[in-house]
């Protein structure tokens, strides 16, 4: 079988497969189209995920790209994935990282920063060009929120 969609969403990439699966979450049902070798037409299958949660698939996403250089935002309380360009276009941007979770009572969270931001530049940067500067008081993210940009300004976390 060769899965083409989940839940009527494409897959282009095995990325694209995992992101999806990763969306529904543990224990959640999900619909799979499929294309078999042993028939014509496309075929739905219902199927109901696992109970159980694999890190090494979710943090699969921390360790290239931009969600690598994104990996100081953890500093700051900040959990992030990068969007592949299918995902993105659904929230209204061509690219960026999605914020998955701020840590309450950080500057983060104090500054409104919220889990489901796309983030699209720090500093005025792009995510994917973006360097931390140690001496920085503040980070100004650029993000898109249901579709709306809006400019938030995070103190930064001293050591």
């Amino acid at each position: 079988d060769v899965i083409l969609k989940v839940d009527d969403k494409d897959i282009q990439t095995a990325d694209d497969f995992t992101w999806w699966l990763e969306q529904a979450g543990p224990s959640s049902s999900v619909e799979f189209t499929v294309a078999r070798p042993d028939r014509v037409a496309e075929e739905a299958v219902d199927v109901k995920l696992s109970g159980k949660f694999d890190p090494v698939l979710s943090f699969s996403l921390f360790r290239r790209g931009p969600a690598l250089r994104a990996a100081t935002l953890l500093n700051q309380g900040i959990e992030t994935v990068a969007l592949r360009p299918i995902v993105a276009a659904q929230l209204g941007v061509t690219a960026g990282l999605l914020v998955v979770y701020v840590e309450p009572s950080t500057a983060a969270s104090e500054a409104g920063l919220q889990a489901g931001d796309v983030i699209q530049s720090i500093d005025g940067k792009p995510v994917s060009a973006f360097k931390p500067t140690p001496q920085a008081d503040y980070f100004t993210f650029e993000v898109v929120r249901s579709k709306q940009k809006l400019v938030v300004k995070v103190p930064a976390k001293k050591n």
